[in-house]
């Protein structure tokens, strides 16, 4: 199987949506914290600057489908995003969810909120009451997913996070996987006003 060198991420360079080499989202979606991004998977896939590896990846996987199978993306294919990946299990009916894997640095932005085997019913956050939904939407669609903004945990807020989320179907063909990957996105700082003493 071809392996992919994932490691040209660009984590501390920051992207505007609506710039040229980005595809414009099929959706957008306002949240408190930062926007919600959705991308059509049918047909050509969308460019999505910090993720394009994570994209040919996805391209070259699909093997003429919409979307590639879970086991047809190797652990070995997302070298250079092992720590900043997750994967959700969803049950058929596509109620509830479990993350069968937690990468460390996915577990450190979070502060520790998100642990390997946890349900999606059990995200505490106000600012994640809806995210079940939005994890169905991606699965149901189908769509690519794209969330840029602060970090909506207690504590967090100060981190700027460019997160992907593309679905992935079980060996029937039911999409029923979601994997994510994670960017913390650095920030420049505002500048002091320095005040002239009169």
């Amino acid at each position: 199987m071809d392996g992919f060198d994932l490691t040209n991420k660009t984590n501390n360079t920051g992207t505007n949506v609506g710039s040229t080499d980005e595809t414009t989202p099929r959706k957008t979606v306002e949240r408190e914290q930062g926007k919600l991004f959705f991308y059509p998977i049918d047909g050509e896939l969308p460019v999505i600057p910090g993720f394009e590896s994570v994209v040919e990846l996805y391209r070259k996987k699909r093997e003429g489908h919409a979307m590639p199978s879970r086991k047809a993306i190797t652990f070995q294919d997302l070298r250079g995003w092992h720590s900043s990946f997750f994967l959700i299990e969803f049950g058929k009916d596509l109620r509830e969810g479990h993350m069968r894997i937690l990468g460390e640095t996915y577990k450190t932005l979070y502060g520790g909120e998100l642990w390997q085997g946890m349900s999606v019913s059990e995200t505490k956050s106000p600012s994640l009451q809806d995210i079940d939904d939005y994890f169905r939407e991606l699965l149901t669609g189908p769509f690519i997913g794209r969330y840029k903004g602060y970090l909506p945990h207690v504590g967090r807020e100060h981190v700027f996070a460019d997160i992907m989320d593309v679905p992935v179907v079980d060996e029937e063909g039911t999409p029923r996987y979601l994997m994510s990957f994670i960017r913390e996105i650095q920030r420049a700082k505002p500048a002091h006003r320095v005040v002239a003493k009169k």
